[in-house]
């Protein structure tokens, strides 16, 4: 092997910080939808700490079962709904920055009806 270290080197001083394992949550009051046009609106989002915030607009399916309808986090990245069915539009929003709003704009939803959507989000 080559280029090795002969000799072990004692790092002396400073605190020891764990990886962070929690993820960031949605902060309530800060989600939310703005400035809905025949073809998007603005998704805001807010979380607990800096991260990134997947979304997907699908079609609504039976909403009396909405925890049975709920995408994966696999399939919200992907743009999937909960079988599999591609969403009308998919994306992420930077959150830089803990408890302040960030967004984008959501479009491509086409003449889908306000009704007849539904949006889910995950950090």
């Amino acid at each position: 092997l080559r280029n090795l270290q002969l000799a072990a080197t004692l790092v002396a001083g400073g605190a020891l910080r764990t990886a962070d394992v929690t993820p960031p949550e949605l902060v309530p009051g800060l989600v939310a939808i703005h400035n809905v046009t025949g073809d998007g609106f603005t998704l805001a989002v807010g979380l607990s700490e800096p991260g990134v915030v997947f979304f997907v607009v699908t079609s609504l399916l039976d909403a009396s079962q909405a925890d049975a309808n709920l995408p994966s986090r696999a399939q919200i990245r992907s743009g999937f709904d909960s079988r599999g069915v591609a969403g009308a539009s998919y994306g992420n929003v930077d959150v830089l920055t803990a408890y302040s709003s960030h967004s984008a704009v959501v479009r491509g939803i086409g003449r889908l009806s306000r009704r007849w959507l539904d949006r889910w989000v995950r950090s």
